[in-house]
This record gives structure tokens, C-alpha cells and sequence, in this order.
């Protein structure tokens, strides 16, 4: 009413109200007026729902859910009501100084004038001045605070504890209570058990870090539904590997007797596996030294006549039993993925449900006209399908955004070289004894400026447009609408679809439910699919090249020892993912999920051949079941060791994260470059699904040699589950929101793949038993004369240690045997007649069905498999291709998306390893600033806004020179409840209450173009 009585137009949200009524409740006056007339600032009040009001000289603080920014160039008074005041003006010269302090510390003077009300405390202040009591106090910031006080040249340029404390507010995640279930019911006491926390947005005070052993997977569900599904399959997994270790309780219990023939093993976790060490020497005499060449200490020679021994495995046969154990074990894992499946499904279904985002309000458009670049055009199209909150149009322009993040780093590098110098704002003009004093990288930043120039003088295509829904109803409406087959979109078919549903009455849009908008990948929006293909052969050419060369690196670690490789193993599976993100790099995903996974099936080709192929190629068939250091199994163990101890100690000190901490940034020349350091080890979802996989398929491919084997999986994947949760919660850097991509290539290709080596696996290793390479020829020394020599006492020498020796005894009943070839892999494409012509030479009758059993299984396996990639992975492309209706089982919440405070905009946004929060590469002075998704609590958004950089390299003129728009386009729209008018943001003055942007300004008005 106060507004309207002053010719103000102004918006009342419902939330506004409740904020209101809390912060009257906690002793705040609703008449209390913030204002000042200081020229070319910018308020800004950061935290956990939270406004700023005057009383007296000081700063006042309620929570209310929100950021806000006062621009005041033009006079505004902010009154704690619902209502926006834009015709009160401020000039206590007092109040400007509390709420803009110093141009070089702003936040720093405002924590030493402004209290909070609410006691919260200042919202502006950085994060330092906050009471160690308040805020967690990570144990490596207590030892940086000793050393500073122990050495005074650690953080002589700049303070360190500001930039652990920049660490711990800002990279790392925090959570606080959610105070919309709290005021819901205001009558029940607060019990700490039963509290509702949410992600808080970064910077908020009165926010505490995850904990981080107790944080549960549906917190989890915070940083993205892929993130908590990734927790909850490790822990499932966990699970089902312990299950599968216990139904093979049989079969290790008779590998560990006497029935079997085992002997006491020298490694003691290696007993209940396949390892036999009954062996004895037995004549060969058609077995030479080059079918033993790669296991010489199996093969022996007489000393006078140089007849040849070989070492013949005298453990008892397979028996049906172990089998039939056998065969349960895989049929389990069968019906264990399939669960596996349905259960990653529900979870993602459950985590998306329990909080809205913004993609279950937004559509993406992926075939715009390229000069379709006006926002209100596409807001007047998509009118009819419901009320439109946001357009964003997104401009081929990803070489000017190179070339402008170039330019900013550089620019930035040239900062750090000016001690003392505030980094409230961006450094845009260097000064001319800073130029001199860098020539070179001042002629590199004068030759970018300038190909700016040129870039922009040559106009930009518009890529994609994103529109955001008030609800989701429209956006389903929108999507039941306008979904068609490529194949019409591509071909333009424009009767497939009714005239109204024809974008400028003559384009069928190729339109789909957008992903989150930080999994959008903004400069890789416009490739084409034939660069995109061409991307791709060559990034899995190099990295057939990789694998191929850590393969060789593997067979030589061998050679030096199990041990010496199994940490070699090792090395390589943490640094050659470091690699692959590199060459990763090379191709262009419009969405993060898809660069995931291209990532993700890298790392994986690498750390599967890596760590289990490469395992079982390097040893010699005869080597399998030896008890031996150097030997199969006692490898596979050693790589199993590793992974359990290891990996996650490796993972748990952070070596590269640390020294950047305590060693490097001390050493920084300012506060800015020193806070670089703390940007958190950047985190990849996909590979981190690589480290499960692989563990699992080491487990399926050793099974049958190995039972207990699951195990040591089972343990690796618990200790990874909580090293991996510590790494999210205390070292890594924010990750972008996922999706179910990489979880569906889990579930619908590796894991599946897994399986069928499972199945393979099991025939090759049963059909390979007792793995010595000889066969028996039916003859006794007494039946064959040929080969009298043999007969009696003979002392041979190991060709592998000449100087171990042995005594044999031949007599005429001793056996004679001869070299048959039991290697799968060298007779891989010939295994059927292999079985047929050889097999009763070393297979018992059980083996031989099993064997037979074991290649029925495999080939319905596969044959299961192919219908199954086929059902989904190639018919949703052709129905993709060719068209179907749009159905969602997702249910609608009913809400608007005005009232979330957490959903962001699809703002177009680059990430550089040079800056913690990503630089915008749009104009954001159309947009409610939370909407942007994160807040630096020390410089404004406009400190990242390239739109400046484009001012400055133009002259002063924002597309002066610049043949149409530079930066793609962000535009808030908003309908006034009880004008019917659509409200525009442009640039009016915006203030944010109770989590929405209560706007006063001119409204648009609702007619047409033509009816204008």
C-alpha cells in the first residue's frame, strides 16, 4: 500500500511474508529504512536468507534466504517491508561508510562497524572475521596458523589464515538448517537430531561443513543426483561382493584341505584359492625348452644324457561341485547387476523428486534460427504454452570467449605483481610501468585485444536458447507440444507439427528437456557432428596409444617382481587418468554428463586392461595356479593390497592439494594469489566410477581361480566409499550437478561387461585346469621302449636355477607324457575343436561337463547382452530419430519456480583453473542475481561480468564496432499477479526478498510486435 500510494509498481510473494513475519519475531523493525546516495557501488548481502537493515550508524541482519544487490547509482532505500521504496533516498554519509567500507578492503571495514540483529553477523564481512566458534576449524588451517606464527616469512604478503579461511566457506560445501521447515512449525521445540539441513549457497554465515563420516547418501543428494547415486552403488556393491565371497564358502573351503591338495601357503590370505603346490617331476620326451621358454624353472634335463623333465601339477581334479558352486555364484551376479539397475533407477528417481531443479522447468531449443538472438521473441512464442521466468540465448561465440579468458588471466598473472593491490575489481588497464617491466606479456595482451576487435566485427550466430517455465506443467505442455523426430527437425518437415507450434510460423524446433545448468558445457554448444566424430577418432586413437604403452610398462614391471608392478599398477592408474583428461579435453561436449562419459569410458579401457588384462598376460599360463611371489594369483592379491592401502592413503593426504596449501601459497605476492591455491582438487564423477568398475571387474575376471577374492573387493569398496565421501566434503573442488549419464553407462555397458568376462572367464580358466602344458600319452616306460633311457635314477637341473638340482626315480609304471598346448588365449579362435581333439587329454569327466556348461552359458550370455545393448542403447536413438509421444512418470510439485530459492538460471558461464568461480559470458544486469547460482562473498558478480571486458576493449561502447551482439543473452521475465503485464528485468534496480527479486519497474506490455 505504501508503495502504491507512491506510484510505484511492486510484487508480494507469499515467502516474502513468512520472512517478514520471522524477522519481526526476532526483534527486527519492519519500518527501518537501509539507503545511501554514495555513487557507483554495490551493496552486496550474502548468507543463509538474509537482509540488511539500518538501525543507528550500523548494519542490520535478518534472515530472509537471499542475495541481494542495490545498485546505487541511483538513490534507493530498502524498507524492511514488502515493498520495494525507489523514490526514498539516503545521504547519512555514516551509513555509506558501514555499508561500502574502504575501496580496498570493503569487507574488512564493514565486519569491524556492522553487528548482527539476528546474530548472524554481517553478511558482507569476509569470511575471516567470522568467530572461530561459529565455523568448523579444519586441523591442516591450525597447523598453517602455527607456522605462521612460528616463521615469519609464511604469509608475509598476504594473511593465510584468510585464505584457509577462503578454503573452508568457500570451496568447500556446507550445509545449514532449513528454515522453511522450521517456521512451518514454530510450535515444536528444535531437536539437532531431527534438523532439516540444505546445501547452503556459498559464502552463507551461520553455515557448518558437512561432517564428514556421518554425512548420509541422501544429503549427498546436494551436490547432484549422480553424486549420491555413485555413493549408494559403492555401498550396494559393497554389499552384493560380500554376499557372492560367502556363496563360495564350499569351493575355498576344498581348495584349503588336504582333498584338494593344498599345502600351507607362505602368503596366509592366498589360502582357499585355486594354488597348488603338489607338483612332481615327470618325463616328457617330446617337451623342448622353447614351449617353456617363458616358464624355464618348469623344465629339467638329465645331467649326462639331457633327457627333458617337466613339473607336472598333481593336485586332485575339478569336481562337479565346485562348479555347480560356481554356476550359483555367476547366476547371482547376473540377478545382482539387474537389481543393481533397477535400484540405481529408483534412487535417481527418489533424489530428483525430493528437489526441484531447474530442468524440471526449462526446455532446451537446439536448432534456432541463427539470428534469432531476441529473447522476447522466443518469450512471446513460448507464451502459449504458460508464464515464461527465463530466456537465454546462447551465441556461437566460443572463440571471443577464449580469447576474452585469455585476456583475464593474463591481466590476472599482472596483478599478482602489484602488491597491495585490492582485487575488488578486475584489473582491466594496465599501468605503463607494469607494461614496460613486461613487454612480452604486454604485446601478448595488446595482440588479444585486438583479435577481439576482429572476432567481433564478424557477428555471431545464436547456438541454442534455453527458456525457463514458472511451472511445470508448462514446460510439460511445452514439451508434449513441440517433441518430434530428429529426422522431421533436421528435414524441417513443418507439416508434422500444428502452424502455432511453428517458430516464426516457418521452423520446427528440435526442442528437449535441458539438463541442470551447471552440467551445460557452454562453449561447446555448436560444434557440428561431423567435427565432433572427427574429435573423437582422434582422442581414442591416443588413448589406444596410452593404453598400449602402460601395457608395455606393466609386462616390464613384472619382470622386476609382482610387487614392484602391483605399485606400478598403481602409479599409472592415478596418473594416466590425469592424462586422459587432458586429451579428453580435445572434444566438444554440449553437456557435462556426455564429456563424463566419454571420460569416464576411457579411463576405464585403461584401468581394466591396466589392472586386470594386462595382470593375466604378463604371467605364463603355467604360472596360474603356482603358490609362488611372481605367480598369477599372488599378482592378483598384490593389486588387490594395493588398492585396500594404498589407493586410499594416497587419496587421504592429497599430496599435489597440500603443498599448494602450506608450501606454495604462503609464498604468494597478495591476498588474490594466495587464495588461488585453495580452489580444491578438481573432481571428476566419471572417473570416480572407473575405480568401482574396475574392482569389480578385477573380481569377476579371478573369481574362478580366486573365490575369496570378492572379499578384498568388498573391502576396497568400503574404504573407498568413505576416502571418496572425505575427498567430496573436505578436498575436492565443486563439482558440476549430474544426472544419471555416467550411472546408465554403468549399469547398461560395464557393468553388464563385467558380467560376460565373468562368464568367459569361468570357461577359459576351467577349461585350462590343472595349467602345466602337458597331457598324459596312455603309455607307461614299460610299454614304450623308445624311450628306455629314462628308466631308473636320474639327478636333473632346473633351467631356471641351474643350481637347484633334483632326484628322480623312473620306473617302468611311471607314465609318459607329452606336450599339449592348454592356452586359451593362444588357441582362442580355434576353442571348440580345441575342446574336441585335446580335451579328454587333461580334463576329468566333471570338467568336461562343466567346461561344456560354462560355453552354453557364455554364448546365451552374450547373446542376453546383445538384445539388451540393442533395446537400450540403439532404439531409444531410433525413436529419438524417428519420433514419440513425450511421456514422463515424474510427478508435478505444484510450485512455481518464483518461490525456489535454490533452483538457478542457465547462465552462460566459463570455468578457468586461474579462478575459483567461473566468468560470465553474458550480461547479467537483465537477471535476479541468485539466480546466477553462486556468490563470491568478496567481490560482486560484476567482477567476473566479461560484458565489462567487451565495454573496455570497444572503448566504452558495449557493441560499437561490433557487428550485432557480442555475449550470448540472459533475460528474466515475470507476471505481475495484478496487472496481467509482464515485467521485463532490465536495468532497473533489483532488490531480492524472501527468495524472489521483487522488481519496480516499467512493464512490458503483453501485445504482440505487430499489434504494436
Amino acid at each position: 500500500q505504501e508503495a502504491a500510494s507512491k506510484g510505484q509498481r511492486a510484487t508480494e510473494t507469499s515467502r516474502t511474508q513468512t520472512g517478514l513475519e520471522r524477522m519481526t519475531q526476532r526483534g527486527v523493525s519492519s519500518s527501518e529504512t537501509l539507503s545511501s546516495s554514495a555513487p557507483s557501488a554495490l551493496y552486496k548481502y550474502w548468507g543463509n536468507r538474509k537482509v540488511a537493515s539500518k538501525q543507528g550508524s550500523k548494519l542490520k541482519v535478518a534472515r530472509t534466504g537471499v542475495v541481494v544487490d542495490i545498485d546505487i547509482d541511483s538513490p534507493a532505500g530498502v524498507k524492511r517491508s514488502t515493498d520495494i521504496d525507489m523514490s526514498s533516498g539516503g545521504n547519512n554519509e555514516e551509513e555509506s561508510e558501514c555499508l561500502l567500507g574502504s575501496s580496498q578492503d570493503r569487507h574488512q571495514a564493514l565486519s569491524s562497524t556492522c553487528t548482527d540483529a539476528a546474530g548472524f553477523g554481517s553478511t558482507m564481512a569476509s569470511p575471516s572475521t567470522a568467530p572461530d566458534g561459529i565455523d568448523d576449524i579444519l586441523l591442516s588451517r591450525k597447523v598453517a596458523r602455527f607456522l605462521s606464527k612460528r616463521f615469519s616469512w609464511y604469509g608475509r604478503n598476504a594473511d593465510i589464515d584468510q585464505a584457509w579461511d577462503y578454503f573452508e566457506k568457500i570451496t568447500l560445501p556446507r550445509r545449514m538448517v532449513d528454515e522453511d521447515k522450521i517456521s512451518a512449525n514454530p510450535s515444536k521445540p528444535r531437536n539437532k537430531s531431527k534438523l532439516v539441513y540444505v546445501k547452503a549457497p556459498t559464502g552463507t554465515k551461520g553455515s557448518r561443513l558437512y561432517p564428514a563420516w556421518t554425512t548420509t547418501n541422501a544429503d549427498l543428494a546436494d551436490f547432484g543426483t549422480g553424486v549420491a547415486v555413485y555413493f549408494e552403488t559403492m555401498w550396494v556393491l559393497v554389499l552384493m561382493m560380500l554376499v557372492a565371497g560367502l556363496l563360495y564358502t564350499p569351493t575355498f573351503l576344498y581348495y584349503m584341505s588336504d582333498a584338494y591338495g593344498a599345502t600351507d601357503q607362505t602368503i596366509a590370505f592366498l589360502s582357499g584359492s585355486l594354488i597348488c603346490d603338489d607338483t612332481r617331476w615327470v618325463p616328457c620326451p617330446d617337451c623342448t625348452l622353447s614351449a617353456w621358454r617363458h616358464s624355464p624353472h618348469r623344465i629339467a634335463f638329465t645331467t649326462t644324457d639331457n633327457l627333458p623333465f617337466v613339473l607336472k601339477n598333481d593336485c586332485a581334479p575339478l569336481r562337479w561341485q565346485e562348479g555347480v558352486n560356481h554356476l550359483i555364484v555367476v547366476a547371482f551376479w547376473i540377478g545382482a547387476i539387474v537389481a543393481l539397475a533397477k535400484y540405481q533407477k529408483r534412487m535417481e528417481k527418489k533424489y530428483d523428486e525430493a528437489k526441484l531443479t531447474a530442468s524440471d522447468y526449462s526446455i532446451q531449443v537446439d536448432n534456432p534460427p541463427s539470428d534469432a538472438a531476441d529473447p522476447d521473441e522466443w518469450e512471446a512464442f513460448f507464451r502459449q504454452f504458460g508464464k515464461v521466468a527465463y530466456v537465454t540465448v546462447a551465441l556461437h561465440n566460443e572463440n571471443l570467449v577464449d580469447l576474452l579468458v585469455k585476456r583475464r588471466v593474463i591481466l590476472q598473472k599482472l596483478s599478482f605483481l602489484i602488491n597491495g593491490r585490492s582485487d575488488d575489481v578486475p584489473l582491466q588497464f594496465v599501468p605503463r610501468r607494469l607494461a614496460e617491466g613486461n613487454p612480452s606479456t604486454y604485446k601478448k595482451l595488446m595482440d588479444i585485444e585486438n583479435k577481439c576487435r576482429q572476432t567481433m566485427q564478424c557477428g555471431f550466430e545464436v547456438s541454442a536458447v534455453f527458456v525457463t517455465f514458472e511451472t511445470e506443467a508448462a514446460q510439460r505442455k511445452a514439451l508434449k507440444a513441440l517433441t518430434v523426430g530428429k529426422i522431421h527437425t533436421a528435414t524441417n518437415n513443418t507439416k508434422i507439427t500444428k502452424p502455432e507450434y511453428l517458430f516464426q510460423e516457418n521452423r520446427v524446433l528440435d526442442v528437449f528437456e535441458s539438463v541442470e545448468p551447471s552440467a551445460i558445457r557452454w562453449q561447446d554448444l555448436d560444434e557440428t557432428f561431423s567435427v565432433k566424430i572427427l574429435q573423437r577418432i582422434v582422442t581414442f586413437s591416443i588413448t589406444i596409444l596410452i593404453v598400449y604403452l602402460g601395457f608395455v610398462t606393466v609386462q616390464h614391471g613384472f619382470q622386476q617382481g609382482s610387487t614392484f608392478a602391483a605399485y606400478e599398477i598403481v602409479l599409472l592408474n592415478i596418473l594416466v587418468p590425469k592424462i586422459l583428461r587432458i586429451v579428453n579435453r580435445f572434444e566438444s561436449h554440449p553437456r557435462e554428463g556426455s564429456y563424463q562419459a566419454s571420460l569416464y569410458i576411457k579411463v576405464c579401457a585403461f584401468r581394466w586392461i591396466n589392472t586386470a588384462i594386462i595382470t593375466m598376460y604378463a604371467k605364463p599360463l603355467m604360472a596360474t595356479i603356482e603358490g609362488t611371489r611372481g605367480a598369477l594369483i599372488p599378482s592378483v592379491y598384490a593389486v588387490l593390497k594395493a588398492e585396500i592401502v594404498t589407493v586410499p592413503i594416497l587419496h587421504m593426504l592429497d599430496i599435489a592439494g597440500n603443498i599448494k596449501r602450506h608450501i606454495l601459497a604462503p609464498l604468494a605476492a597478495n591476498q588474490a594469489a594466495m587464495n588461488s591455491y585453495f580452489g580444491g582438487a578438481p573432481g571428476f564423477l566419471g572417473e570416480k566410477y572407473t575405480g568401482v568398475t574396475k574392482i569389480v571387474f578385477l573380481c569377476f575376471f579371478y573369481s574362478v581361480i580366486f573365490p575369496s577374492s570378492f572379499f578384498f573387493g568388498a573391502a576396497a569398496l568400503a574404504i573407498s566409499y568413505w576416502t571418496e565421501k572425505f575427498n567430496l566434503l573436505r578436498s575436492w573442488a565443486p563439482m558440476p550437478e549430474l544426472g544419471d549419464q555416467v550411472a546408465w553407462i554403468s549399469r547398461h555397458i560395464f557393468f553388464p561387461l563385467a558380467v560376460f568376462a565373468l562368464v568367459i572367464m569361468s570357461e577359459f580358466y576351467w577349461s585350462a585346469y590343472p595349467f602345466d602344458d602337458i597331457c598324459d600319452s596312455d603309455k607307461t616306460l614299460g610299454d614304450d621302449q623308445e624311450h628306455k633311457d629314462y628308466y631308473g635314477m636320474h639327478t636333473i637341473l632346473n633351467v631356471g636355477d641351474a643350481s637347484e638340482s633334483f632326484q628322480v626315480n623312473v620306473t617302468t609304471e611311471s607314465s609318459i607324457y607329452r606336450y599339449c598346448n592348454q592356452d586359451f588365449l593362444e588357441r582362442l579362435g580355434t576353442l571348440l575343436s580345441f575342446f574336441e581333439e585335446e580335451k579328454d587329454d587333461w580334463m576329468s569327466e566333471d570338467q568336461m561337463i562343466l567346461t561344456f556348461v560354462f560355453g552354453i552359458f557364455c554364448a546365451l550370455t552374450l547373446a542376453v547382452m546383445s538384445v539388451y545393448f540393442c533395446h537400450r542403447a540403439i532404439m531409444p536413438q531410433v525413436n529419438e530419430a524417428i519420433g514419440t509421444a513425450y511421456t514422463t512418470d515424474e510427478i508435478d510439485s505444484g510450485q512455481n519456480f518464483v518461490d525456489q530459492r535454490h533452483i538457478n538460471a542457465y547462465v552462460p558461464q566459463v570455468r578457468h583453473r586461474a579462478f575459483h568461480y567461473p566468468l560470465l559470458a553474458c550480461n547479467i544486469s537483465n537477471m535476479v542475481p541468485h539466480h546466477i547460482g553462486w556468490a563470491d562473498p568478496i567481490r560482486s558478480h560484476s567482477y567476473y561480468d566479461m560484458s565489462e571486458d567487451v565495454r573496455f576493449i570497444l572503448k566504452g561502447k558495449q557493441d560499437g564496432g561490433a557487428a550485432g551482439p557480442t555475449l550470448s543473452i540472459v533475460r528474466h521475465y515475470y507476471t505481475d499477479p495484478q496487472l496481467g503485464s509482464v515485467l521485463s528485468v532490465g536495468d532497473a534496480n533489483i532488490a531480492t526478498c524472501g527468495g524472489y527479486g521483487s522488481v519496480a519497474m516499467a512493464s512490458r506490455s503483453t501485445k504482440s510486435p505487430s499489434e504494436e
